[in-house]
């Protein structure tokens, strides 16, 4: 009986026949971090409203592997940023490359609370070298947050790694040198859209 998969031992390890590849997406789609309850939140699923044609075309752009390598989406609360990163992430994943989608808080406080051990170092790697990254509402507090988002960042920077993040803030709330980065690997795009969670569905 064909599983999908290949060898024994621990792990999943995965055949290159249809079945194994889409045991394998299955598997990456359960680790990506996207949640179960957002996983309609493809592309394809986005409907789109005034202001937010650009945000949506460039998310298009990203999930096709051409050159827009860095992704940063920008704007007002609620327009559907979250929508179109968990999108080009499952996008990614269905053509076959791993994605993991992280919020900047829930991401700074796991760090936090392996401050120091190995556990962390592991965790800063997998970040850094995950084939795409999606930091969702980038965000720190303390100068020891940013140096480990900058750390990450950096490392994918170096590497030229795929990235996608959102923000709530403006551009010049950023650092300069974050937001140059951005442009040169991709591109930074203001999302214009309003609050869809005023009685709207994405």
């Amino acid at each position: 009986m064909d599983t999908g998969q290949t060898g024994g031992g621990p792990g999943n390890r995965y055949c290159d026949c249809e079945l194994g590849q889409s045991r394998q997406r299955t598997e990456w789609l359960r680790s990506s971090g996207v949640p179960t309850a957002r996983q309609n939140e493809t592309l394809a699923a986005f409907t789109s409203r005034p202001g937010t044609a650009e945000a949506l075309a460039a998310a298009q752009e990203a999930a096709s592997a051409g050159t827009l390598r860095w992704l940063l989406l920008y704007g007002g609360v609620g327009n559907g940023k979250t929508h179109l990163a968990n999108g080009i992430a499952m996008a990614s994943i269905e053509a076959g490359k791993r994605a993991r989608v992280v919020n900047s808080l829930v991401l700074l406080s796991d760090l936090r609370a392996v401050s120091g051990t190995p556990a962390q170092s592991l965790h800063l790697r997998e970040l850094a070298t995950i084939p795409l990254l999606v930091v969702d509402d980038l965000i720190w507090a303390t100068d020891l947050e940013a140096r480990w988002l900058e750390e990450v960042l950096q490392r994918r920077y170096m590497d030229k790694r795929p990235l996608v993040a959102t923000t709530n803030r403006d551009l010049k709330e950023l650092p300069a040198p974050l937001v140059s980065r951005f442009w040169e690997l991709g591109r930074a795009v203001l999302n214009k859209g309003g609050d869809y969670r005023r009685g709207v569905r994405l």
